[in-house]
């Protein structure tokens, strides 16, 4: 129990720097992950809205995990190992991995002909320069402060 409450207490202290430095990351990778894996589902729009607005409340989640009994954890870990679940057994095609291999090695060479040298170097330049861009770190602040 000692391991899980500072696991919890780690994902606590985490969340509220992720707040403080990159608070819109956070707010937009849990509309992602609902987007992702919540709405589709949801018949009405209320629940759509009430599934958001609980992916958005980590911390309170965290809280009240962090409060729970030492009965919950085992019963929660008991019910995930020994529940029924289905398995798939996906055996990969040999000949459609290698029809998409030379498709793609047909594309690449196209595209090298297409653009040529001085083509291929101007996209390297803007991939680095974009490259750069996306290294810079910009502060929350800084970012919704024209809002």
């Amino acid at each position: 129990m000692n391991y899980l409450r500072s696991f919890l207490d780690e994902a606590i202290r985490n969340f509220r720097e992720t707040c403080e430095e990159d608070l819109h990351t956070f707010v937009a990778s849990g509309m992602k992950n609902h987007y992702l894996y919540g709405s589709s589902l949801d018949i009405n729009t209320y629940l759509t809205q009430t599934a958001l607005e609980q992916r958005l409340q980590e911390l309170k989640i965290i809280n009240k995990l962090h409060n729970e009994e030492k009965e919950f954890w085992i019963n929660l870990i008991k019910n995930t190992f020994t529940t029924n679940c289905v398995c798939l057994l996906i055996r990969p095609s040999g000949l459609k991995l290698d029809n998409k291999k030379h498709s793609y090695e047909k594309m690449v060479e196209d595209r090298k002909s297409r653009l040529g040298r001085s083509g291929l170097e101007e996209k390297a330049r803007l991939y680095r320069i974009a490259d750069e861009e996306n290294k810079v770190w910009i502060k929350t602040k800084g970012v919704i402060s024209e809002y």
